[in-house]
């Protein structure tokens, strides 16, 4: 009688022991399904604002998770909630990209579908075109916040002196000669032929705009 007691004493704390040592099977609670549901996946693609085209090497900060978009404007990121965090808030986003202004906006997160798109404005003025003939240096410069926001073009010319290879530069200021549309406009200025006599000549230049919130665009071109 006393075996038997003993026997079912033994059954019954083995099974206390499996209950305990076995406690995330049967009360469904696991440490790293706990850490998985705290990762958050958000996608998402940027494009330009005015062409639709993507953006490519924009930077993508969701809540000081940082990462870049592709060659096809989109990116991929695993944004992970912190112990005071839950889902349901919202996260503050910045878009950045080179000649493009900042933007910022925010997503609210859920344990799944989280997607943001966004739409980049372009800045920076654009140079389209240059020309030179009879000492006259043109360009025709774009802006998307309009002629206006244009504030200085400027002709890099650089002289060399072909048996030695000694260059000089000079730079001309740009004048507006005329404005095509709202947002494009032809700029001139009269550039010398040589320097030095003669001794140095024409060589290269390069066009460079700066608009009023700093912005910067330049185009090398050759004579």
């Amino acid at each position: 009688m006393n075996h038997k007691f003993f026997r079912i004493a033994v059954s019954a704390l083995a099974g206390v022991l499996l209950v305990c040592c076995d406690s995330d099977k049967y009360l469904g609670y696991n440490y790293s399904a706990e850490e998985l549901d705290n990762r958050v996946t958000v996608t998402g693609q940027v494009r330009d604002f005015f062409t639709g085209l993507p953006v490519a090497n924009a930077t993508v900060n969701f809540g000081g998770v940082v990462t870049s978009t592709l060659g096809d404007g989109s990116y991929r990121l695993v944004y992970i909630l912190q112990a005071d965090e839950s889902f349901g808030r919202a996260v503050t986003v910045t878009f950045t990209r080179d000649k493009y202004f900042p933007l910022q906006s925010s997503l609210v997160i859920y344990p799944l579908d989280n997607s943001l798109e966004a739409r980049l404005i372009y800045a920076a003025p654009i140079i389209r075109s240059s020309s030179f003939q009879d000492s006259v240096c043109t360009a025709t410069v774009f802006d998307y916040q309009g002629v206006a926001d244009i504030d200085s073009v400027f002709a890099t010319v650089t002289y060399v002196d072909v048996d030695s290879g000694y260059t000089v530069p000079r730079t001309f200021p740009m004048q507006l000669l005329r404005q095509l549309d709202d947002n494009t406009g032809v700029f001139q200025a009269i550039v010398k032929d040589s320097l030095d006599a003669g001794r140095l000549d024409r060589h290269r230049y390069s066009i460079f705009v700066i608009d009023k919130s700093n912005f910067t665009d330049s185009r090398f071109f050759f004579f």
